[in-house]
């Protein structure tokens, strides 16, 4: 036998325990790695999960799932080309803002997708000049920017500049940070950044849509925070949907306020807020014809009444969608206009021609603003809730 036969013989065991050493090390870093990754994907399926009980749009969820998926292949190196998820949320609900800001943060820091996950809310109240922006972007990797209304409240000149540098914050750190932007809907975005489109574009890649929960949704939730405090009974809460029912879609507050301000009157008074009850269109007209004069008016009415009605009855074969009622009411102080406003307000909802029972009464100081380019902000604020809520008179 030779000698280097002879050698590895005596030392077999050795050279056998060796190699098992060295498959052991081998085993237990994938075993490591197996688990991190087993564990990653546990945290980001839950996240999914979170993502499915948002109150948002179904394509903002596939948007959100889409996201993360890519995160992920990034992660793993199955994607190479970086991409700042700069976005935009659309919603007043504050819960789902903070619940959709969680989410981000949390598959940034699972999966590393930035540096750090050093996560900044600011409102634009906050932000007083350039310095201030260029700081949150030196500061934090995630910058949530909040009340964009309140750049309006500015000087021109010195929104324009903050505007420019936040789009140059947001091109210098492509891959540093992520910006937020939240706005309770489009036009309010549109009108705030109408002379800078060029940001406006750099976020509108990612839009994600708030809705309102379903009015079923509501009373769920609603009932299980009023059974915490008080049993309610059978008739209590059929008499609670039928108030939600009523109510829920003529609110003008954000559904979390409507939910919280609900559940504390009824806890506190252990009672269901009535419904109020809405006139049928003879009683309507019974109101009208209780006014002195107007015969015009009245009889415009009626004429408006019965083409709406002649439309239902011929299934929409009519086109009334494509006849203009706009409508000025002229006169002196006291002769009825508000009071017709309302009376029309109540026929077009009995009609089923609006879909709330929603007058919106302003005044010129809701309407006209102090500086220069607010004005329209301010009208198309107005005109936004009449288009959610139904009619507005002015």
């Amino acid at each position: 036998m030779k000698n280097e036969e002879l050698l590895k013989s005596i030392y077999n065991d050795f050279f056998g325990s060796s190699c098992l050493q060295e498959n052991s090390e081998f085993n237990i870093k994938n075993d490591i790695q197996n688990t991190a990754s087993q564990d990653n994907t546990e945290k980001i399926t839950k996240i999914k999960e979170k993502i499915d009980e948002l109150n948002i749009e179904d394509k903002s969820k596939d948007l959100l799932n889409k996201i993360i998926i890519y995160m992920e292949k990034y992660n793993k190196k199955e994607e190479v080309q970086y991409i700042p998820f700069n976005m935009i949320i659309y919603t007043d609900n504050k819960e789902t803002c903070i619940e959709i800001i969680n989410i981000i943060k949390e598959t940034i820091k699972i999966l590393n997708y930035i540096k750090n996950d050093i996560l900044r809310e600011v409102t634009f109240y906050e932000v007083k000049n350039i310095e201030d922006i260029k700081k949150i972007y030196s500061t934090s990797n995630i910058v949530v920017l909040k009340e964009i209304s309140s750049l309006v409240k500015k000087d021109i000149n010195l929104k324009n500049e903050l505007i420019h540098e936040l789009e140059n914050e947001i091109d210098e750190n492509l891959e540093k940070n992520i910006t937020i932007i939240i706005a309770k809907n489009r036009d309010e975005l549109n009108t705030i950044f109408e002379e800078n489109k060029s940001l406006k574009e750099k976020l509108l890649n990612f839009e994600i849509i708030g809705k309102d929960p379903e009015i079923q949704e509501v009373y769920n939730e609603i009932y299980k925070k009023i059974e915490k405090s008080i049993s309610l009974t059978e008739k209590q809460q059929i008499q609670l949907l039928d108030y939600i029912s009523s109510t829920y879609e003529k609110k003008e507050m954000s559904y979390p306020e409507y939910r919280e301000n609900l559940v504390r009157k009824i806890v506190f008074t252990k009672q269901i807020p009535e419904c109020e009850q809405n006139k049928t269109i003879e009683e309507i007209f019974e109101d009208l014809n209780n006014l002195i004069g107007l015969e015009k008016v009245k009889n415009v009415l009626k004429d408006l009444v019965n083409l709406i009605s002649l439309k239902e009855k011929t299934e929409d074969f009519l086109k009334l969608k494509n006849i203009n009622l706009h409508m000025v009411f002229l006169g002196n102080p006291g002769t009825g206009k508000t009071t017709v406003a309302r009376i029309v307000s109540n026929i077009l909802y009995e009609l089923k021609y609006i879909k709330q029972n929603k007058l919106i009464e302003v005044t010129s100081k809701d309407l006209v603003a102090e500086y220069v380019g607010q004005t329209a902000v301010k009208t198309m604020n107005v005109i936004n809730r009449a288009i959610r809520r139904g009619f507005v008179y002015r």
